[in-house]
């Protein structure tokens, strides 16, 4: 006889039950959960967010204090923020995750997160045929109780089959990051930084395995690029100059920007009180490969 009450990934031979069983005992975890459309989010608290990548470069950029001073900040996956305070703040308000077998959830800065939102959809069957090859449900399920914690948020079912039509695959946390930023919260000013499209070091943290076999890599900038054009020419959406460089862009910033600019006369970048050693804009390649990982992690 098969005990629900048993979590799925600790059940002997688990695996080997029927699709419609696992289904069943997902739906039985998740009645003492709150399973919520990312529509119910409470999205007119927050009039500005910082949503923070985990790309390499973040490393060199020290903008702590200007990412924690948002009135929501969002971050993704296995982050770190121990060491790297300097760099990308200390503040993390909005866990947003694919919930997948890889993420850490024992590390303590997820305890300060007050809002937990998945990338995924709450979708208690694979369809293989549409690029989605997890039951995402039973991982929500795992992930909470790793974490103890009982609300989520989720994004539609059919908002994420619209992407992955567009895209040709399976959307990256980063892009449903933005989306969600875009969609889902009712917010003045949203800045963007963090996103490298895997060009160069994938992590500022101590590198982790990635695999982007189900990304479409060059349809997702493409994507990105058309979906934060209005945004960006609007004032609503701003970016740290390297992923601006990196979406093309103009490189002439706005007042509304925050006063990022690039020092034309040396290696640096100029962002108030930060600086970023790169290219200037002259040598740096303003296409993402066809041939590199152009993925949002």
């Amino acid at each position: 006889m098969i005990r629900p009450s048993v979590a799925a990934p600790g059940v002997p031979m688990y695996r080997w039950y029927p699709s419609f069983v696992k289904a069943l005992i997902t739906r039985w975890h998740q009645r003492s959960l709150n399973v919520n459309s990312w529509n119910a989010f409470p999205s007119d608290r927050f009039p500005s967010v910082a949503v923070v990548g985990n790309a390499g470069y973040l490393r060199d950029i020290g903008q702590g204090d200007r990412i924690d001073n948002h009135d929501l900040v969002i971050r993704m996956n296995n982050f770190q923020i121990r060491g790297f305070e300097a760099q990308v703040g200390s503040r993390v308000d909005l866990f947003l995750t694919t919930f997948f077998t890889d993420i850490q959830y024992d590390r303590p800065e997820l305890r300060a997160a007050k809002y937990l939102v998945a990338s995924v959809p709450n979708n208690f069957r694979k369809h293989r045929r549409q690029h989605v090859h997890h039951r995402h449900a039973e991982q929500i399920v795992n992930g909470l109780q790793a974490m103890r914690r009982t609300d989520v948020y989720v994004p539609e079912w059919q908002l994420f089959r619209d992407w992955i039509q567009k895209l040709g695959g399976f959307p990256s946390t980063g892009l449903m990051a933005i989306v969600f930023a875009l969609e889902s919260l009712d917010c003045e000013q949203i800045y963007l930084t963090g996103f490298s499209f895997f060009q160069g070091a994938a992590h500022y943290f101590p590198d982790q395995p990635s695999s982007a076999r189900n990304h479409n890599f060059l349809r997702e900038q493409q994507c990105l690029q058309t979906l934060l054009a209005p945004h960006v020419a609007s004032g609503k959406v701003t970016m740290d100059p390297v992923m601006r460089e990196l979406l093309e862009f103009p490189t002439a910033v706005p007042p509304t920007d925050h006063g990022i600019s690039w020092n034309k006369g040396a290696d640096t970048l100029a962002d108030g009180g930060c600086t970023l050693k790169i290219p200037c804009p002259e040598r740096v390649s303003t296409r993402v490969s066809r041939d590199a990982n152009a993925l949002i992690d």
